[in-house]
């Protein structure tokens, strides 16, 4: 079984909820502070082009323990 490169998997993936009425919640990598929709959560990172350098060189994805299978 191998473990997707993706934000999903992530250890540093921060889940916020928003308190309004639509129970939303917002998704924030903790280690270069990019906020994800929930759609993005799930691009594989070998193959999905970060927008700036800043955030593709602050990226250091770590798989956490409990990972989901894409």
């Amino acid at each position: 079984m191998e473990i997707v490169k993706c934000c999903q998997n992530c250890k540093w993936l921060g889940e916020f909820p928003k308190k309004n009425s639509y129970k939303d919640v917002e998704y924030v990598c903790i280690r270069s502070g990019m906020s994800f929709c929930k759609a993005d959560l799930k691009k594989d990172l070998t193959k999905y082009g970060f927008t700036q350098q800043w955030t593709r060189d602050k990226c250091s994805f770590e798989p956490k323990n409990n990972f989901i299978e894409v």
